[in-house]
């Protein structure tokens, strides 16, 4: 678990000694962009095609997908009635439930994951996201933004 903090702060210094440095004059915004990129649309599907394909599909990913559905929606439930009781306003309670209920679980999740038990807990931070917290954000958390936002901001 260490290492993985260490490679997250090195990371981090990496960038930060960026921004002052400027190798060969690279803008150090427009490079983030491009990192991000190559690893949003190049990477990130690499590694879960990769780890899916010599992954153990069966009843196991059922109660994957069923833990990770029933940990969103107590997060929901929590977060609406907490915000409830603090009487906060619509769209700060659409945020609120947003940012409880769906966990960040393949970007900071795999590699904890990772750490912690193994590299065959990468395939359980994937499956949690992929098969239960993704399809519930692309269509439950769109409604939950779409009634608590603004209007006027289109969906």
């Amino acid at each position: 678990m260490l290492e993985v903090l260490v490679q997250m702060s090195g990371l981090i210094v990496c960038g930060i000694g960026w921004r002052i440095i400027k190798p060969a004059g690279l803008d150090p915004v427009q490079t983030r962009k491009v990192l991000t990129s190559l690893v949003y649309y190049l990477l990130l599907p690499a590694l879960v095609l990769s780890v899916l394909w010599k992954a153990e599909l069966g009843a196991t990913t059922l109660l994957i997908a069923l833990s990770a559905a029933v940990a969103v929606f107590i997060g929901m439930g929590l977060s609406a009635l907490s915000c409830r009781v603090c009487k906060a306003r619509p769209a700060v309670t659409g945020a609120v439930i947003l940012a409880a209920a769906f966990p960040n679980a393949t970007y900071l999740g795999l590699p904890v994951l990772e750490a912690a038990f193994g590299p065959w807990a990468r395939s359980v931070a994937i499956q949690y996201d992929l098969f239960a917290c993704t399809p519930l954000l692309f269509t439950l958390g769109i409604l939950i933004a779409a009634h608590h936002g603004d209007a006027q901001a289109g969906v």
